[in-house]
């Protein structure tokens, strides 16, 4: 894939959700999550530790398959680069309107990247 695919972009990720959208969060980012709620109902959060979190649905990533080919706002986290699951999860994408890395492993400048 070239840098050319995967834009930089200033905009909040909460001006990309939609009230219709269906969200998949790859990783857990507590403070995101009752804002995202706030926009939509139809949010996932995808895994690997067991978080307790009643007003959202948590799944182990191991169902990545399920959910993100029909997601259309996929939020992965930059931890993904490290544990080497990103490049599966980009390929599960489907028809995302929207995929957004986030966290603080996220690279500032993504040419050096490709």
């Amino acid at each position: 894939m070239e840098p050319e695919s995967f834009p930089v972009s200033n905009a909040d990720i909460l001006d990309l959700v939609k009230p219709e959208d269906k969200v998949a969060m790859v990783g857990y980012f507590g403070p995101l999550i009752p804002r995202i709620l706030k926009i939509t109902r139809n949010f996932t959060v995808l895994e690997k530790r067991e978080i307790d979190s009643p007003k959202t649905r948590i799944l182990p990533s191991e169902k990545a398959r399920e959910i993100l080919p029909a997601s259309d706002v996929i939020i992965l986290s930059a931890s993904t680069l490290a544990n080497r699951t990103f490049d599966e999860l980009l390929s599960l994408r489907s028809t995302a309107r929207e995929v957004v890395l986030l966290g603080p492993s996220t690279p500032l400048y993504p040419a050096p990247f490709f």
